[in-house]
């Protein structure tokens, strides 16, 4: 996978910019993921070999991967926090910005004036359980026979 270029501009607006900060922490997050990835690669590999008796493999060749990856899990554990602290801040920030206030109707374009509600479907009569009950026994009669 190749890196990513930032566009080199001069000028971006505080939006532009808080918007690369969350693409960043997602491309940070895939790239976590295929790390977490190949860890459980690792340990599914281990416990073939294992299993399939190819090599001879001691427990503490077993222990060692064990700990590799748990010290994996834990340094992407950590990292995960500082990603979230950064996304709850430039989320925090985008909300601040202003909203862009709806279109205005122009005096060569007016509004489209509103539709009629829909009508209301007609009442349905009420319907009693014994009268379905009765119903449903005929339609799984009509099925079995």
């Amino acid at each position: 996978m190749s890196m990513p270029e930032i566009p080199k501009t001069e000028k971006l607006t505080c939006e532009q910019t808080i918007n690369m900060i969350l693409l960043s922490i997602a491309m940070e997050e895939l790239a976590l993921s295929h790390v977490l990835n190949a860890e459980g690669e690792k340990i599914q590999q281990a416990l073939d070999l294992v299993k399939c008796h190819k090599r001879d493999c001691d427990i503490q060749k077993l222990l060692d991967i064990n700990e590799s990856v748990s010290s994996m899990i834990a340094q992407i554990s950590d990292l995960q926090i500082i990603l979230k602290s950064k996304m709850q801040l430039a989320i925090k920030h985008l909300s601040c910005l202003p909203v862009p206030s709806p279109p205005q109707p122009t005096p060569d374009k007016p509004c489209e004036p509103p539709r009629p509600p829909h009508r209301p479907c007609p009442p349905q009569p009420p319907c009693s359980v014994k009268n379905n009950l009765a119903k449903i026994v005929k339609r799984l009669i009509r099925i079995l026979f």
